[in-house]
């Protein structure tokens, strides 16, 4: 979806209020002597349309990547002033029409400094425009993709080379893995046949002693039998002689 048309400036600064940095901000906003417009919660395409209504974004943001409110202010050429701590931001630098501080107390003389610049202010903002709508230009955007996939750039190729020895390096570490798994696994199973051998061997060992012990009770039933009908023999005997 493209930009809207650039809309007439009304207030000095701009504050977002639907924002998880609209405390920051409102505090920043307040050490300034300046109109201020408090943007409330609103459609995503309404917003680039209330952002161009100020000439400086107080954008406070600590740490973030590529922030859509700040490239939508830019390109309606409203300058943000943001924190240069954050390491993740992309386009928010001089050279895309921003100004950077090093701390939220820093913020409220730059922002007073820039509106009493308008040439500076004036020039960034103008920087802004330009840098942010091309940013999203479609011809533009493939134009990168193209180059970036036939002759990447050095940072992008030392990018690459880094991607590539870490996925060989993984690579490597996932084999060495598997082959020490593999290796145990044999081991166990190993193990296993031979627990299975012995196991075998002493059921075999027990079922012998099993039919010996039964032998040896059958033998002793006999043993008791015969001995009940030897000693009946001498009672049959005087039974017998009686007359």
């Amino acid at each position: 979806m493209p930009f809207p048309d650039l809309v007439a400036k009304t207030h000095d600064i701009a504050v977002v209020a639907a924002n998880r940095w609209a405390k920051l901000a409102r505090a920043v906003a307040a050490k300034v002597d300046a109109s201020c417009l408090t943007i409330p919660q609103q459609d995503n395409g309404l917003l680039p349309l209330a952002l161009g209504r100020a000439r400086i974004l107080v954008w406070p943001s600590r740490i973030e990547g590529d922030s859509r409110i700040q490239r939508e202010a830019r390109a309606m050429g409203t300058v943000p002033v943001a924190l240069s701590t954050n390491r993740y931001a992309t386009d928010l630098d001089a050279e895309h029409g921003a100004v950077l501080v090093d701390s939220l107390d820093a913020m409220p003389r730059a922002i007073e400094r820039l509106l009493e610049s308008p040439a500076e202010l004036d020039a960034l903002s103008t920087v802004a425009v330009r840098t942010a709508r091309a940013h999203v230009d479609w011809r533009r955007y493939k134009e990168r993709v193209r180059d970036a996939l036939t002759s990447p750039a050095p940072a992008q190729r030392r990018f690459l080379q880094t991607a590539g020895d870490m996925v060989a390096r993984e690579r490597r570490l996932a084999d060495a893995r598997l082959a020490r798994v593999t290796a145990e696994l044999h081991v166990a199973r190993a193990m296993a046949a031979q627990l299975e051998m012995q196991l075998t061997a002493e059921l075999e060992v027990a079922e012998a002693e099993v039919l010996h012990l039964r032998g040896r009770r059958a033998i002793r039933m006999a043993d008791g039998v015969g001995g009940v009908v030897r000693s009946m023999r001498p009672a049959r005997a005087l039974a017998r002689k009686a007359p």
